[in-house]
């Protein structure tokens, strides 16, 4: 029997860690040498915070916030603005924010789902950002100067795992 190898790895968009891509909506990090591999992977969201004002102008046209990732996780998504075909799957954790429309504070919101995924590897850099649902049901980037952040446990696959 093989000994798992299992990791923990936080992202965020602050810290020296950190590079802006998009100012305010998109950035990306170094991944860590020993997690870089071209190797399958299970990936569990362990822990996730996203900051809003619930007082912006455009709160109430939002359905859910969501952290979203480039991973190469194997799966589809089919909430596209318009045709019959999909988008690769990136949404790593969402917040349902329903319950959050007559709260006006700036509020740390929390992943309602803490899923697992299956990812094809780790590249060397991770870009991520926030997406959210809006009233039109479409899934689109959200601009927003607040601390958003992702916590995961990575294990390793090997062959007698698959």
């Amino acid at each position: 029997m093989c000994k798992k190898e299992i990791y923990t790895l936080k992202i965020s968009n602050r810290g020296t860690g950190a590079q802006t891509i998009v100012t305010n909506e998109t950035f990306c990090v170094n991944v860590p040498q020993p997690l870089r591999r071209n190797q399958d992977c299970m990936i569990t969201i362990i822990d996730g915070s996203i900051v809003m004002d619930t007082t912006i102008a455009t709160f109430q046209d939002y359905h859910e916030v969501g952290f979203s990732c480039d991973l190469p996780i194997m799966g589809c998504n089919t909430e596209i603005p318009s045709g019959f075909t999909f988008t690769g799957y990136n949404q790593l954790y969402q917040v349902n924010l329903n319950a959050w429309h007559t709260t006006a504070i700036t509020q740390p919101l929390k992943p309602n789902n803490m899923a697992t995924y299956r990812c094809g590897g780790i590249p060397e850099k991770l870009t991520f950002w926030r997406s959210i649902i809006n009233g039109s049901s479409t899934e689109a980037r959200l601009t927003y100067n607040g601390y958003f952040s992702c916590t995961m446990q990575i294990e390793f696959l090997n062959e007698y795992d698959e």
